[in-house]
C-alpha cells in the first residue's frame, strides 16, 4: 500500500512539475520555441489568393498571443538611437524586443525592390534592437514557391547572419 501512495504521489507531483515548466514556458518565449510553433501554422490556400501581408499580420499576432499571452506587440518601431527616427516598423514584437517576427508574401518578393527592401529592412532590424540573432523572417506562399531561386537567395542571406528564415507554404 504504502509503493502505491509514493506512486501516485510520484505521479501527481510530475503532473504539477509538467504543469509549471509549460506554464513558464509560456512566460519565457526563446527563438526555437516561437520558430517551432510558426512551423506548425496552416492556412488555407484559398486565402493566399487575394492576401496582402496586412491581412496575415492580424491572423499570426492572434496565434503567437496564445501562446505567449500579452508579450506580443505589431507594427513595433525600430528606433535609430541617434536619429530617433520610428519609421521602420517589425510586423511582431515579442517580450519587448527579445524576439521580432518579419512577415511577407512569397508573391511579394518576385519584385527585386521588394526582396532588396526586405534584406535592408532584416539588416537594420538585427543592428537596432534584434542582435542576438533573435529575428525570424516568415515567408508565406504556395509550396513550388520555396524552391525559386529568389526566395533561396533570401533564406541564405538570412541565415548567414544567424536569423531564422521560415517558408510556410498554404494547404
Amino acid at each position: 500500500m504504502t509503493y502505491a501512495l509514493v506512486f501516485v504521489l510520484t505521479l501527481l507531483s510530475t503532473y504539477s512539475g509538467l504543469e509549471a515548466y509549460r506554464h513558464w514556458q509560456r512566460r519565457h518565449p526563446t527563438i526555437v520555441r516561437v520558430y517551432a510553433h510558426l512551423q506548425r501554422l496552416q492556412l488555407p490556400a484559398q486565402w493566399l489568393a487575394q492576401a496582402k501581408e496586412a491581412d496575415l499580420e492580424p491572423i499570426l499576432h492572434k496565434y503567437v498571443d496564445r501562446l505567449y499571452p500579452g508579450q506580443v506587440q505589431r507594427q513595433v518601431p525600430v528606433v535609430n538611437e541617434q536619429q530617433g527616427t520610428r519609421r521602420e516598423r517589425i510586423d511582431l514584437d515579442i517580450a519587448n524586443g527579445k524576439i521580432g517576427i518579419e512577415i511577407k508574401l512569397a508573391k511579394s518578393l518576385r519584385a527585386t525592390n521588394e526582396r532588396n527592401r526586405l534584406i535592408g529592412q532584416i539588416q537594420l532590424y538585427a543592428l537596432r534592437r534584434y542582435q542576438q540573432q533573435n529575428l525570424i523572417v516568415l515567408i508565406v506562399g504556395e509550396a513550388h514557391e520555396a524552391q525559386l531561386p529568389a526566395i533561396q537567395e533570401l533564406k541564405a542571406l538570412i541565415e548567414k547572419d544567424g536569423n531564422k528564415f521560415l517558408f510556410l507554404a498554404v494547404i
